[in-house]
């Protein structure tokens, strides 16, 4: 009789330990990953605190981005450009603002190993997960020999944050090139602008 309810006892301590910790070790399946759009050509976007303050045609500001996803097969990458994700805090007298292109040249074997790296599956509780950073990430392109040129998404942990090994790797390379992009503030756009 007292074996028996070690045993019981054993067994609940073990479901309500199970239990409790279930977002944790429970994962439901991996987010799909959709293949790359490739197009022509590279364009940064400008970055998306300008949107509206500038005197870009509506059209420009808002044109849509090639859907980015995993590399598709057959694409080889020979260089990459990073588009910065915010611009510069200086502006000029004809109300004027700068962002960056970086052109990256290299081994891109590591950096297309981890942009293909499998996402995890999904914790069940995500409120057991941590609170998720709001950084702002470079927009990322990879060109093949071609010139053709895609956006590559990036996998994601269990709690469907971004892993971003593939994007650091391609920052380690070799930077060829820097553009300026310089963007015009409407009146309007100025007073926001300097009011953040």
């Amino acid at each position: 009789m007292v074996g028996r309810r070690i045993v019981a006892l054993a067994l609940l301590t073990v479901t309500t330990l199970a239990s409790s910790s279930c977002g944790y070790f429970w994962r439901g399946p991996p987010p799909v990953r959709l293949v790359a759009q490739v197009v022509d050509q590279a364009n940064c976007a400008i970055p998306s605190s300008l949107i509206g303050h500038s005197a870009l045609p509506i059209a420009r500001a808002y044109e849509p981005s090639p859907l980015p996803g995993t590399i598709p097969d057959g694409f080889e990458p020979v260089a990459a450009i990073t588009c910065d994700p915010w611009h510069s805090p200086i502006i000029g007298p004809d109300l004027t603002v700068t962002f960056y292109e970086h052109r990256w040249t290299g081994d891109f074997t590591e950096a297309v190993r981890n942009l293909k790296r499998p996402s995890e599956g999904q914790r069940l509780d995500q409120d057991t997960c941590p609170v998720a950073s709001l950084a702002a990430l470079p927009d990322l392109w990879l060109i093949n020999s071609d010139g053709l040129a895609m956006r590559p998404s990036y996998p994601v942990d269990e709690c469907n944050f971004a892993w971003i090994r593939g994007l650091r790797d391609v920052e380690q390379l070799d930077e060829v090139a820097t553009i300026e992009h310089r963007v015009q503030l409407t009146l309007g756009g100025l007073v926001d602008v300097l009011g953040r």
